[in-house]
């Protein structure tokens, strides 16, 4: 939408209709921290019939930033489990020149917000204890930083760049632990895929992690930037057979209570209270 004005022409040419809005993240964190987007963003908000929000870390952001006149429902992000399953595959293991060791795997866009730097500062204390091998899938701004920095500390031989991958259930089904430090994050999609495939994950306190992954449990959560605390939480996990099945097990039966089933439920009771149908 151009602006202010071409946004609320619009929303007046769709009042047949009934509006509804769901905040994803960088809608609301980006888009609508723009000042050139704000009122566009607030406008849309303000005029829709309802609102939902991936997590209550959002919807607060989203209240705290533009005061909406709406009230905003959360419906979590969900995960299709019959998809997401751990299923090996040996074959790829070799492919990428996989043996018996640990494997640590982290999936986004490389935005700073996900402090890719953390994860290799991590990653290598835990060359030191551990034969391990880092995973990064996806590719963004901060890759070429971090494959530079394993470089200079000598560990690029234990570290793959894969870039973007569609299908990310094979290399997850690979995985002993998700390294996710990231400074805010509006859910944590990647970690909830993680969780579904056995792979328990080591985060932060920061956004919509703590409403799923259960410190203790699925994982651990820890402060952002607390680098030795994420180390030495990822050898617990990485170092006990029992302790890793233990969160494993724990970790598929909390992604089931995300199934996709459950939350379409959720969104056709909003749709449907939308509505005004019985």
């Amino acid at each position: 939408l151009p602006g202010k004005h071409g946004a609320q022409d619009k929303c007046a040419e769709v009042r047949c209709f009934r509006l509804a809005t769901t905040l994803h993240g960088t809608d609301i964190t980006v888009v609508g921290a723009d000042p050139g987007m704000q009122d566009v963003v607030r406008l849309a908000i303000n005029k829709s019939d309802g609102v939902t929000a991936v997590s209550g870390y959002l919807r607060d952001e989203t209240r705290r930033m533009f005061t909406p006149k709406k009230e905003i429902s959360v419906i979590p992000n969900f995960v299709d489990t019959a998809i997401f399953s751990r299923s090996p595959d040996p074959e790829l293991q070799a492919q990428l020149g996989l043996g018996s060791e640990k494997i640590v795997i982290h999936i986004s866009n490389f935005r700073p917000v996900k402090c890719i730097g953390d994860i290799v500062k991590v990653f290598a204390a835990l060359t030191g204890h551990i034969d391990v091998t880092m995973l990064f899938v996806g590719d963004g701004p901060e890759r070429g930083a971090a494959e530079i920095r394993v470089r200079e500390l000598g560990i690029a031989d234990r570290v793959r760049f894969l870039g973007k991958i569609d299908d990310i259930v094979p290399l997850l089904s690979l995985a002993d632990l998700m390294l996710m430090p990231s400074n805010a994050e509006s859910f944590g999609l990647a970690a909830l895929e993680a969780m579904a495939c056995g792979v328990p994950v080591v985060a932060t306190m920061a956004g919509g992690f703590p409403e799923f992954i259960v410190s203790g449990e699925h994982g651990f959560l820890l402060e952002p930037g607390d680098v030795e605390g994420m180390a030495a939480k990822a050898m617990e996990l990485l170092s006990g057979n029992d302790t890793w099945s233990r969160f494993s097990d724990a970790c598929v039966r909390q992604a089931k209570r995300y199934e996709t089933a459950l939350l379409v439920e959720q969104y056709e009771a909003f749709y449907t209270k939308l509505l005004g149908m019985p």
